[in-house]
């Protein structure tokens, strides 16, 4: 027969094993999103991916205006789950004067077994007036 000793302590480490691992992953509700532009004036499109590509993470963004403006610019980031919150690991940023787009992307290596997501946040200056977005990836384990 078992000892209640040992069933209480097989129980209180399983339950340890369980919530450390759960604790590592990010957070379910932490689903893509694309900007909505009906809330903006000059930034009508806005969007980043993140994917695989030649052994690395490949990551883009990019930023649209409805009209060519004096800076459309965005600044795409790879993020990574520290067990607690997303922390920025590389980023890139890319700009255009008196143009309607820009587009931002990069490849790098990162270590296996974490889980990342893309950030970019987009903006764009017209006549003194100044807007910004930002947008997110889905996650994934790589």
């Amino acid at each position: 027969m078992i000892k209640p000793k040992i069933i209480f302590l097989l129980a209180a480490f399983l339950l340890i094993a369980i919530c450390s691992t759960a604790a590592a992953a990010p957070p379910s509700s932490q689903e893509a999103n694309q900007i909505d532009p009906d809330a903006l004036l000059l930034i009508s499109n806005g969007d980043v991916s993140l994917g695989t590509k030649m052994g690395g993470l490949w990551v883009e963004g990019f930023t649209e205006t409805y009209t060519s403006v004096d800076e459309v610019g965005v600044t795409a980031y790879l993020q990574h789950w520290n067990g607690n919150r997303w922390v920025d690991i590389d980023w890139e940023t890319r700009s255009s004067q008196n143009f309607f787009m820009v587009i931002s992307s990069f490849i790098t290596d990162v270590p296996t077994g974490q889980y990342y997501r893309a950030k970019a946040v987009h903006w764009a200056v017209d006549d003194g007036f100044y807007e910004s977005a930002t947008s997110y990836s889905g996650v994934i384990q790589y």
